[in-house]
């Protein structure tokens, strides 16, 4: 699947929202990360009933660029280190970006309330990059790489 967004995420970016800059960067600010086992919801909305791998709290954005040679896709730069301890064991295979204000990025959102991106984990190309998809329990992971591309 391609990365999807939620339709509170989108009707933010359009600027349907209190902010001033509907930006994906701002919207987004300080998300957190989580990477789940297991099937992918069909939609950002939908809650996951997989179990939750890994959480890095406090990205951003000003962590990635925009790279016009590559297409319409928000890379995650190189300097920028995402590092967590797994809290479960398991294969990762999907992950989902939220920002806090209530929302956990399990529960299913029935109001369009909350800014979710969901996407897939490869261990060689794809919307987010970790060299061993593999996690044991209290293992330290680094996120290689992170797109996301605009379509």
């Amino acid at each position: 699947m391609a990365i999807a967004f939620s339709r509170r995420l989108k009707q933010l970016i359009l600027g349907n929202s209190s902010y001033t800059d509907g930006s994906l960067k701002d919207v987004m600010t300080g998300f957190t990360l989580r990477i789940f086992s297991g099937s992918r919801p069909a939609t950002p909305e939908e809650a996951t009933l997989s179990a939750v791998l890994l959480t890095i709290t406090g990205c951003e954005f000003l962590e990635a660029e925009y790279d016009a040679t590559v297409g319409n896709v928000l890379l995650k730069k190189e300097s920028a280190i995402w590092t967590a301890t797994a809290a479960a064991g398991g294969t990762a295979s999907w992950f989902r970006c939220y920002v806090s204000g209530g929302d956990t990025g399990i529960n299913a959102d029935t109001n369009y309330a909350y800014a979710r991106i969901d996407g897939d984990v490869s261990d060689t190309t794809g919307d987010l990059v970790m060299s061993d998809k593999f996690l044991s329990v209290l293992e330290s992971k680094t996120i290689d790489q992170f797109n996301i591309v605009i379509t």
